[in-house]
């Protein structure tokens, strides 16, 4: 992986904590995992249909270094934007790398 093309930076987020009001409704209380420089981008038209197949919701996919922690509860933010993690690839299984493909929070 080129470093050079890890231009963004990303922090990943996980629920430290959820408590429920006397309505039951979810308050969740987020955490940093790890804040990290990786890249972003919307999917092509070939990934998009192809991520179809597996999550509609897919939208982008984010790359950054391997990261042992991460999972599909997590989200990513960038900026102000918030992304959901719907899958992770870990490019080729040499622990080099994450693939994760998200959806954004609107």
């Amino acid at each position: 992986m080129q470093a050079g093309k890890l231009k963004h930076r990303l922090v990943i987020k996980y629920i430290a904590s959820e408590t429920a009001n006397t309505l039951g409704e979810l308050t969740k209380v987020w955490g940093t995992r790890a804040t990290v420089w990786g890249s972003i981008d919307p999917l092509s038209a070939r990934e998009a249909i192809a991520a179809q197949t597996t999550q509609s919701e897919t939208s982008h996919k984010a790359t950054i270094r391997y990261l042992s922690t991460v999972t599909i509860k997590d989200t990513i933010e960038y900026g102000t934007r918030t992304f959901n993690i719907n899958g992770i690839i870990n490019t080729g299984e040499k622990n080099k790398e994450l693939i994760l493909l998200c959806s954004e929070n609107t």
